[in-house]
């Protein structure tokens, strides 16, 4: 019996219609996993985290290796400690990392049929029966606890507030405001006149909270998007987080 805790990795790939990627087990098959003693018929991408790598790594390279598809800027979005079960001589210990990657190229193909027989996109009020229990706890974070940057100008603050309520309360958003001045009248923007060191303190800590969250939500407005906002959209679309507008462009 391995007394040692392994790193997995499991990533929620997302396609431009919500939906996510499982792979369907072939069930001959004979690796770690098979210890789980869990009857289990589909499963995220995903696998061992190799020595010296990082999490954004094993990701992309388990990916490709399973269903062919490159992805880009894989975030951690949960961390599963998969520890109930110590005792049973058969049990093998992982901690699961949940990753998640919304933009992805390529031809998808079962590269590993000994491993999977297939992969299929599924609807989240769809998902089939049978998950890998580690890949449904990464699932379940992706889907009930989002956490939402708001952005956009300070001359919004109080339309920023309102779409923060309504995320929380009608959502289950966990959502990040970037709202200063208590009840001030911003509707003709800030009243503070920041110095340099101020604006990069705060577009630094701002990039920040979007590090921190899944999706930003652009409060624009009329359409109106400032250079502090576009500044922050661009970051997002780097680091690949989902970006919703309260007015589509």
């Amino acid at each position: 019996m391995n007394t040692h805790a392994r790193i997995g990795i499991g990533v929620v790939v997302v396609n431009d219609k919500g939906q996510i990627l499982l792979g369907k087990r072939n069930k001959t098959e004979k690796r770690e996993s098979h210890k789980i003693n869990y009857d289990w018929d589909w499963s995220l991408p995903g696998g061992g985290l190799d020595f010296g790598e990082s999490f954004e790594e094993c990701a992309i390279r388990e990916v490709k290796e399973e269903t062919n598809l490159d992805i880009e800027n894989p975030h951690v979005i949960s961390v599963y400690n998969d520890n109930k079960r110590v005792g049973n001589e058969s049990f093998a210990h992982w901690v699961t990392i949940g990753m998640r990657s919304i933009k992805y190229s390529g031809e998808m193909n079962a590269n590993e049929p000994d491993k999977y027989t297939e992969w299929k996109w599924f609807d989240l009020d769809k998902l089939p029966e049978k998950i890998f229990y580690p890949s449904a706890e990464v699932i379940a974070r992706h889907k009930n606890q989002k956490v939402v940057s708001i952005c956009g100008s300070m001359r919004f603050a109080k339309e920023q507030k309102e779409v923060a309520e309504k995320l929380e309360l009608e959502n289950d958003y966990c959502v990040i405001q970037c709202i200063y001045g208590g009840d001030k009248d911003f509707s003709k923007g800030s009243s503070k006149n920041y110095t340099k060191h101020e604006e990069d303190t705060l577009d630094k800590l701002h990039k920040q909270k979007i590090d921190l969250s899944d999706a930003i939500f652009v409060v624009n407005v009329g359409g109106y998007v400032g250079n502090s906002t576009k500044s922050e959209i661009e970051y997002a679309k780097k680091t690949g987080k989902e970006i919703m507008y309260l007015e589509q462009e």
